[in-house]
């Protein structure tokens, strides 16, 4: 017997819920351990360009909240050349732009007659490149993520109109940007890892408001046990873990359409067990793993990655 079959999938990516800093406070943090000036930093600052941009580790990613966040100020002044920006020490405060707050393109003036036969002038080494390396020192090399290969935060090469010279300018970031990186950091907060090589380096993402209305929903596995207190546990498959969803004990948790369906209390979380109060039924026992729609809220979750 021979013939065919046709199979309909639908593919849901599960939240993390992850603990960061906005990156001029990482920025103005460095600065403070060192002499505690004062940071001007107009595009880094509230209402300016590059201000929604969050900066975690990868313990916090982890939910290793307990652990130091490292950070250097040679390290935050190198990372700047991610948006071609660096930092001026005044003598009473720090001033972080970019190139055109340094530099405006402004005429200075001119010769109205010939220089002498002794004028002289000199390259600016700066521009004495012709090639230009720009990358990132960190992105998911490894096997355990897909189609890396789409991977766009990671080297690049830049030609120079400049036959003067043969020189590079390199530019390497230590700043983790690539989201295979991330996702492969995330998924490590369901394994019982000790360290990683990147608990301490430095992912920085690029944010968004969340809708203050907005929850989480989908459609899952779980098997349900209804325990001595008439309350009702949910058991994961420990493809994700219930800590990083976002929702706290006391939270509204329902479940829709589906076996044991009702609005719930959280009583307890677990990585791979949350126990819920019913509101109105009483709970049951499944024998089998049943699909179990879910819907709960993003509890003092502000906002969401671009």
């Amino acid at each position: 017997v021979s013939g065919s079959y046709s199979i309909n999938t639908t593919s849901t990516a599960i939240d993390s819920v992850i603990k960061g800093v906005r990156y001029i406070d990482l920025i103005k943090q460095s600065v403070k351990s060192i002499n505690g000036m004062s940071v001007t930093a107009p595009k880094f600052d509230i209402g300016g360009e590059f201000y929604d941009q969050i900066a975690s580790n990868g313990n916090l990613i982890r939910q290793f909240d307990d652990e130091p966040f490292y950070v250097t100020y040679k390290d935050r002044k190198e990372n700047l050349m991610e948006v071609h920006a660096n930092i001026q020490v005044n003598n009473d405060h720090i001033f972080v732009g970019q190139y055109d707050d340094f530099y405006a393109n402004v005429d200075n003036g001119g010769f109205l007659s010939l220089p002498s036969s002794k004028f002289k002038t000199w390259l600016n080494e700066r521009y004495a490149i012709n090639g230009i390396d720009f990358g990132y020192k960190n992105y998911e090399k490894d096997k355990d993520e897909e189609n890396t290969r789409d991977a766009v935060h990671t080297e690049s090469q830049w030609s120079v109109p400049n036959d003067q010279v043969q020189n590079t300018k390199s530019i390497k970031i230590g700043d983790i940007r690539d989201p295979f990186l991330i996702e492969s950091q995330r998924k490590l907060a369901l394994k019982e890892t000790t360290s990683t090589s990147t608990d301490n380096k430095i992912f920085v993402l690029d944010i968004v408001l969340l809708s203050p209305s907005k929850r989480g929903e989908y459609s899952v596995p779980l098997r349900h046990n209804a325990n001595d207190d008439g309350n009702l546990q949910l058991l994961n498959d420990a493809t994700y873990n219930w800590n990083l969803l976002g929702f706290q004990v006391g939270d509204e948790f329902i479940l829709v359409d589906t076996d044991n369906a009702d609005t719930y209390s959280v009583d307890e979380i677990t990585n791979n067990v949350i126990t819920l109060i019913p509101t109105t039924i009483t709970p049951t026992s499944l024998d089998d793993i049943v699909i179990t729609e879910i819907n709960y809220p993003y509890t003092n979750v502000a906002y969401t990655n671009r």
